[in-house]
């Protein structure tokens, strides 16, 4: 141990010499971790040159170490002579991996094969180096040691010309690489320029020191730099092999600086410590541990000046990306804009696009992969790991939809929700590795304020679509009042009144319909646990033709329905309705600015798969506008919709195995056709309405008459709004049902404890204790005891907590017709769960 210190560690070109040999063991290590972590078969590949290249750098280390220690004085001149020829070898065999590497790297990047002549050359260059060095005093004749690190090598005849043949590899290895960044993409000259960079490096201190000081002028002090210089050159064209994310030049420029300016701020005063007193090593140690504690503060101080000489601003484009963050908390939009700029994407070229199923590629790869899709990265994945086929479907999906980059942004619950999305930018430059970074960071911390502004838009839509919608069945209701009103004054005939007060609730129920299907558009409940049954189409287009609110017999008149072509499907009643509604709703909304437009509803049935068609001859959709309807908060000349319709339309097509298609020409018509995939005819089809006739409207199969044993059943209405609860209470008692009512949860908890209850009919937001609440403790004391919600409700949780807690669900207002059909299958002598839970699944 004492001799490894006295003749190693106390010479400090020796202990650099040994950092840097372990520092090439450790990169060459993380090479090779990487390389096999992405299935890379080494030796097939270009790979294996570089390694050959590193040991070799390796080797060189080591052998030029020896000059450095103490053993150089104390072993004989034969000793010293060896380890120049070892040095001179593995120079000459770094030169040669770094040329054949280079030589593989282009037929990789050319597809053209190495020529024959290479390795034959190869071969004969490696039998001349190996004969004149191991043939005593052709290149090593003499070493005259004086002392550590300060000796002479005397070369033989054939030195220079050993010398002149490592800068030649050098040399051609150089002109390789330049062949190749001439000829390749952006990604490929980035990594080149890396192999260039250490390259320039390397060449420079081998073709100065070891070429012209040391064999020509005979000064052998700075022999051990160009093996360290070597480094440098292994280190590039290692991180180029490796990553295909690479920071520019100018930010790397712009680092460096930065921390020599600090180095040189802070152990200017350290080294005039030293030349003053070298002795006070308490002082020396002291201020180091200062220096480390203080870089980082004095290296902020100094950024800024070191970045007005690289990008004429006190902040680099990166730090600029990061403070975007305080944009995105007040405006998302605004803050995409100034991000864009920042990156010099052309305008609205930089988006952030919703999850939908056209991107189902995307997600099933971010589902196991979190970072950003980079598309010049992808092509370079598919050339050199397994698994091509899933990247080849990427890179074509992103360059159909010419996108640069795709960044997965998440919601809450950890999932994604959204993609930023860039095309290339405005020179055609790669994005870097700081400016990733930076959108990473950034985005990080404002997808919160992206979600929060989404839904802040889709709560201002639902608003103004519900403020807008509902004019039309208002006003009608305020006409019909005013009918009445004159037809009592005239003293008209009971049965003239009765029909107005009937086309009233009519028009009530157009506007409940409305809202609900405004409250579904904007909802994110998912659509995969919705029942679905297989049905007969032509009973569900003729049953949400019977639901469907028309304003007058008039509109009605220019909807028509042919259901000649029937099939099954497997859907969900209530969300095929709303699809109708949303299409039905569209088209009639062009009605009376189109007098002679009318409705065509048809069906058609092939192998492959069955159709829906709704064709309109309204006023049609431009080309341009085809590609966005579907879209989240996209409307066309419409006014006051939520422009969350079809997108919603789409969802549930989706969810029934299909989809939904448009096709329009400008000015004559549109159609849209629901795709379902063919189902074989199952016995379990409900055959009523397959007639195909329009006017055959299924009934409601009328339930057991129970109604004279309502007196004998006693149904709880809570609800603290007294409005709601009167019209509950009325309709309760016209069907002749018992009634007691409370106005919140803890006062109906108090009724059910002190009276026999069959039924209880639960509001849920109420204040003192809420629907939930109260429905626990219900449920607790009588678990058979039917709860029926009675709710505006849209809220995914809320739902769900409905459909855990709950036997079924009356929406506000409801109506004599719903709440009588709710009653009797939940009071009904035979009832039993299996009622309740249809009862359940009907509801929603």
């Amino acid at each position: 141990m004492d001799s490894i210190i006295d003749n190693i560690l106390m010479y400090p070109k020796a202990i650099e010499l040994i950092i840097v040999a372990l520092l090439i063991i450790l990169w060459i290590s993380h090479i090779f971790i990487r390389l096999k972590s992405s299935h890379v078969k080494i030796l097939n590949s270009f790979y294996v040159y570089y390694f050959y290249y590193s040991i070799s750098i390796l080797v060189w280390v080591l052998s030029n170490t020896y000059f450095h220690t103490g053993y150089l004085i104390k072993n004989p001149e034969i000793i010293a002579k060896t380890m120049a020829i070892i040095a001179n070898i593995s120079a000459f065999f770094t030169c040669l991996s770094a040329y054949l590497f280079s030589c593989k790297v282009k037929q990789q990047y050319t597809k053209i094969p190495v020529s024959i002549k290479v390795y034959f050359i190869s071969f004969i260059l490696s039998l001349y180096a190996l004969l004149v060095n191991i043939i005593p005093s052709l290149t090593v004749q003499h070493v005259y040691i004086r002392n550590v690190s300060d000796f002479t090598l005397q070369f033989g005849h054939h030195g220079k010309i050993f010398i002149l043949m490592i800068i030649y590899l050098i040399s051609l290895t150089f002109f390789n690489l330049l062949s190749i960044r001439n000829n390749s993409n952006q990604l490929k000259k980035a990594k080149v320029n890396y192999m260039i960079m250490g390259m320039i490096i390397f060449m420079t201190s081998m073709a100065i020191i070891q070429g012209l000081v040391a064999v020509f002028f005979g000064d052998f002090s700075l022999t051990w730099l160009p093996p360290v210089m070597s480094v440098t050159e292994m280190i590039f064209m290692g991180y180029a092999l490796v990553t295909s994310r690479f920071y520019s030049s100018r930010y790397m420029l712009y680092f460096l600086l930065s921390n020599i300016i600090t180095g040189i701020i802070l152990f200017l005063p350290l080294v005039t410590i030293i030349t003053i007193d070298r002795n006070h090593f308490n002082i020396i140690i002291l201020y180091t541990l200062i220096t480390g504690l203080v870089w980082k503060t004095i290296l902020i101080q100094v950024k800024p000046y070191i970045s007005l000489i690289f990008y004429r601003s006190n902040q680099t484009p990166s730090e600029k990306i990061h403070q975007l963050i305080d944009e995105f908390k007040t405006s998302p939009h605004d803050a995409l804009e100034k991000l864009a700029h920042l990156l010099n994407v052309p305008e609205n070229r930089m988006q952030l696009v919703k999850k939908s199923p056209d991107n189902e590629l995307f997600d099933r790869y971010f589902s196991k992969n979190n970072d950003i899709l980079i598309l010049e990265e992808l092509l370079d994945k598919i050339n050199t790991t397994k698994g091509k086929e899933t990247l080849n479907k990427l890179h074509k999906k992103m360059n159909q939809n010419d996108a640069a980059f795709i960044m997965p942004m998440f919601n809450s619950a950890d999932t994604v929700s959204h993609y930023l999305i860039s095309t290339h930018k405005n020179n055609g430059k790669l994005f870097s590795a700081e400016e990733i970074t930076a959108l990473k960071k950034v985005f990080r911390e404002a997808q919160f304020y992206i979600n929060a502004d989404l839904q802040l838009k889709q709560a201002q839509s639902l608003a103004h679509s519900i403020a807008h919608e509902m004019r039309n069945p208002l006003t009608q209701l305020q006409l019909h009042f005013e009918k009445l009103q004159i037809k009592i004054d005239d003293q008209r005939p009971r049965e003239v009144l009765t029909d107005e007060i009937n086309q009233g609730k009519l028009t009530i129920g157009r506007g409940k319909q409305l809202i609900n299907m405004i409250l579904r558009e904007v909802s994110h409940s998912p659509l995969a646990q919705e029942s679905m049954t297989v049905s007969s189409i032509s009973r569900l287009l003729l049953q949400a033709m019977n639901q469907f609110g028309f304003e007058s017999k008039a509109i009605r008149s220019r909807v028509h329905l042919h259901t000649g072509h029937d099939f099954t499907v497997r859907a969900n009643d209530t969300l095929f309705n709303f699809v109708v509604f949303n299409l039905l709703r569209n088209a009639i909304y062009y009605f009376e600015a189109y007098p002679a437009s009318t409705l065509e509803i048809s069906t058609h049935q092939s192998l492959q798969q069955n159709k829906v068609i709704f064709r309109d001859t309204g006023p049609g959709i431009p080309e341009h506008v085809l590609k966005q309807i579907f879209e989240d908060f996209y409307s066309y000349h419409k006014q006051g919709g939520s422009g969350l319709g079809l997108s919603y339309c789409k969802r549930v097509m989706n969810s029934f195995g299909g989809t939904i298609e448009c096709y329009s020409q400008y000015g004559q018509y549109t159609e849209f056709h629901l795709i379902f995939p063919s189902l074989p005819l199952e016995a379990s089809v409900d055959e009523a309405g397959q007639e195909g006739d329009e006017n055959n409207i299924p009934a409601d199969n009328p339930e057991p008459d129970v109604h004279h044993r309502a007196k004998e059943k006693t149904i709880l209405v809570v609800d603290d709004n007294k409005m709601q609860r009167t019209l509950v209470q009325l309709f309760v008692q016209q069907l002749g049902y018992q009634i007691l009512h409370a106005d919140n949860g803890k006062t109906a908890l108090d009724i059910f404890r002190h009276n026999q209850v069959d039924l209880v009919i639960m509001d849920i937001q109420m204040p003192v204790m809420n629907g939930f609440e109260a429905t626990t403790e219900i449920k607790a004391l009588s678990p058979d005891t039917p709860v029926i919600a009675l709710s505006g409700e849209s809220g995914e949780k809320e739902l769900q907590l409905i459909q855990e807690l709950m036997d079924g669900r009356l929406t506000k207002p409801t109506s004599k017709a719903e709440l009588q059909k709710m009653l009797s299958q939940c009071l009904n002598s035979e009832y039993n769960s299996s009622t309740i839970i249809r009862a359940l699944e009907t509801s929603y």
